[in-house]
């Protein structure tokens, strides 16, 4: 059945379509709007999640988005305002520093709306730093997703408070409820992530990046090496490269290939979650509002 579109159209911008907290958030707005009969358009380097876009109803455009490179960025900015122009966008909606400035650009050569939302607390420590999150603080509207971090931009971003909207972030409950996961999937994803029979599953589903807290997960394991378990770390590990390298020598520097396991972005985490027997969130700075 065809969908009549009778209201705007919405183009969302993300690097990728990994399956962590921006990600998952872009696939839970792009079915909201096609339910309420928005036309959903969403602008990435594709993922894991690309399938679970694509059966929402919404066009995807395959764009290096998740570059940094000035003249990559210059160059998305040409295409983003080639489907501004040909798909009619009334509202761009960037969730991400390095395709924000693209986004910017075509949205100022195309006159339409530039939404931002600033997910977290990213680190300000020197002046570039500062100047390359302060892209996020540029939309027409700004949409962050606590208390904390709408104070943290009016005192540090000098964002007025008038363009702020607050909107926490929520999740999908039916789609992570186990009891709609069927055995069968239970079971190919216990091959899938060799999880040994009759052992404590524990689940650490988090970016590779030193403040969600995967050496101390390892040293707590090693304490404990000697007692049966069985640890997936799962999430981004292609964005942090050589921290991925650190965490992978330092399971080895303990023998631990065999109890600790990573993989990378998974489109599976609602049965990884019911496989799990613990999961972990050891997070070792302040998080804005994790989901």
């Amino acid at each position: 059945m065809s969908i009549t579109y009778h209201k705007k159209t919405i183009l969302q911008v993300v690097p990728s379509l990994v399956n962590v907290g921006v990600e998952r958030s872009t696939i839970d707005i792009a079915n909201y709007l096609v339910q309420s009969g928005y036309k959903s358009l969403v602008a990435s380097s594709g993922g894991v999640l690309l399938e679970q876009l694509n059966n929402t109803g919404s066009t995807h455009y395959l764009v290096n988005t998740a570059s940094k490179n000035p003249f990559v960025i210059w160059y998305n900015h040409t295409i983003l305002s080639d489907i501004i122009k040909q798909q009619k966008v009334d509202i761009i909606h960037v969730r991400s520093r390095a395709p924000a400035f693209s986004s910017y650009l075509a949205a100022r050569k195309t006159k339409i709306k530039f939404i931002t939302t600033f997910h977290g607390f990213y680190n300000f420590s020197t002046l570039i730093k500062k100047m390359y999150n302060s892209i996020l603080v540029k939309g027409d509207i700004v949409i962050v997703v606590s208390n904390f971090v709408k104070d943290h931009i009016i005192k540090h971003y000098n964002v007025p408070e008038e363009k702020i909207r607050v909107i926490h972030r929520g999740i999908d409950l039916e789609y992570f409820n186990p009891d709609n996961i069927s055995p069968k999937k239970l079971e190919q994803c216990k091959a899938m992530y060799n999880i040994p029979k009759d052992t404590c599953v524990i689940l650490l589903p988090a970016k590779m990046t030193k403040r969600k807290g995967h050496e101390i997960v390892i040293e707590a394991l090693n304490a404990i090496k000697d007692c049966d378990f069985y640890c997936i770390m799962t999430g981004d590990i292609l964005s942090n490269r050589n921290f991925t390298n650190e965490i992978k020598k330092k399971i080895m520097h303990y023998k631990l290939q065999s109890k600790i396991q990573i993989f990378g972005s998974t489109a599976h985490l609602p049965e990884l979650y019911a496989l799990a027997d613990i999961v972990l969130c050891p997070s070792i700075e302040p998080e804005a509002f994790s989901r």
